[in-house]
């Protein structure tokens, strides 16, 4: 009966936070993305958190309010391949920033729902790991024109959960996210450039990034 109850109360907090947030609410979601290569399938997943401050609402309308992700970008080795990353931000200027895009596809708040390719967080490859100016953006229809043929995107996914949050998996293969900064991949501060290096932000990779 406890545990039924903190379910419900759980429920209760995110369905507050989906219309607008007073005050405070927190929530927890895993994002996991699936490949296939070949015959081959990997997977990578990252759990982030949200904070809205009052006025903030997840699905984007901020209303003079703010809201704060904590965590790291979904990370997914590829062997033979390279890597896909899932970056916490939007490929796009669209009317709903991250994260509230990814809540577009949700049917309920209990299980997980599989997000559609406008809905999907900014997708982007470092074919150099050792350097973030070698990001390159990734087309989630069409991963075979960067990771070459027979490599595929099965889906993407999101649920809510009460796991800890993702921190310290990314330094394992971008080592230089430990030295990152207030700044844009290239030390920029902003930029309208089609160079992905000229507008990821280092808090698209680790969170502690506000919107709004």
């Amino acid at each position: 009966m406890a545990k039924l109850y903190s379910i419900v109360a759980g429920a209760f907090v995110v369905v507050a936070g989906l219309s607008a947030c007073t005050r405070h609410e927190t929530h927890k979601i895993r994002l996991t993305a699936t490949v296939r290569a070949g015959q081959a399938r990997y997977s990578g997943s990252a759990v982030q958190k949200l904070t809205c401050a009052e006025g903030g609402g997840i699905l984007g309308s901020m209303n003079g309010g703010w809201c704060r992700f904590e965590g790291e970008a979904v990370f997914l080795d590829i062997p033979g391949h390279g890597n896909l990353v899932l970056l916490m931000d939007t490929p796009d200027f669209g009317p709903s920033p991250y994260p509230g895009r990814i809540y577009q596809d949700r049917k309920s708040l209990f299980g997980a729902w599989k997000l559609k390719p406008k809905s999907m967080p900014w997708m982007v490859t470092f074919t150099d790991p050792t350097s973030p100016l070698s990001v390159k953006t990734v087309d989630p229809e069409h991963l075979d024109s960067t990771f070459g043929d027979g490599v595929t995107l099965e889906a993407v996914t999101a649920n809510y959960t009460w796991d800890p949050v993702t921190r310290g998996n990314l330094k394992t293969y971008l080592p230089w996210v430990n030295q990152a900064t207030d700044t844009l991949l290239d030390g920029g501060m902003d930029s309208w450039s089609n160079n992905p290096a000229e507008r990821v932000h280092f808090h698209d990779l680790i969170g502690g990034k506000n919107s709004g």
